[in-house]
């Protein structure tokens, strides 16, 4: 997600969620300037909607709506800032990708594999074990937990969709 519309945040987007061995021949949009200038860049063909038409467009519309609405549901859950709206969406349409109907799942489709992680709401008050910078800057306990609380924003995901184990934290003031 990006608040600007540009061809640059466009093409970085598209970069990411093709991963480095993906050969991306064609994509289909609805023919929006950016889009199908970082389609051009990257060599890939492009295919758009009838400019004017949403007959055309009414799939990828709707699935808008409902990250947008996913995204608005998931902020308001969490009590979260609206702000927070990238973080959100990403975790909404994560989310989503995990669900699984008839024993299967998007991440199954595309991974091969079912996901390893935890599917933790966005928001959620968790504890985790902190980076090792914070550990050095803050005493604990010796015999104390060694986790500290914090929220859940969703999961570090690397180009191609694909899940390294890493989990996007949001650390709690002291």
């Amino acid at each position: 997600p990006s608040a600007g519309k540009t061809a640059s945040d466009a093409k970085r987007a598209l970069l990411n969620f093709a991963s480095p061995t993906d050969k991306v021949q064609h994509f289909y949009s609805d023919n929006a300037p950016e889009l199908k200038k970082a389609g051009d860049e990257m060599g890939w063909r492009h295919d758009a909607s009838t400019p004017g038409v949403s007959q055309t467009n009414a799939v990828a519309e709707r699935q808008i709506r409902r990250v947008e609405e996913g995204t608005r549901t998931a902020l308001y859950q969490a009590g979260a800032h609206h702000s927070m709206w990238p973080l959100a969406a990403q975790h909404f349409c994560m989310a989503t990708n995990l669900t699984t109907v008839n024993g299967s799942s998007a991440w199954r489709a595309r991974h091969k594999c079912d996901f390893r992680g935890q599917d933790v709401p966005f928001g959620a008050l968790i504890d985790f074990k902190p980076p090792l910078s914070l550990t050095t800057r803050r005493k604990f306990p010796k015999f104390g937990p060694n986790g500290v609380p914090g929220l859940f924003l969703g999961w570090h995901m690397r180009p191609g969709g694909k899940w390294g184990g890493e989990y996007l934290v949001g650390l709690l003031k002291d």
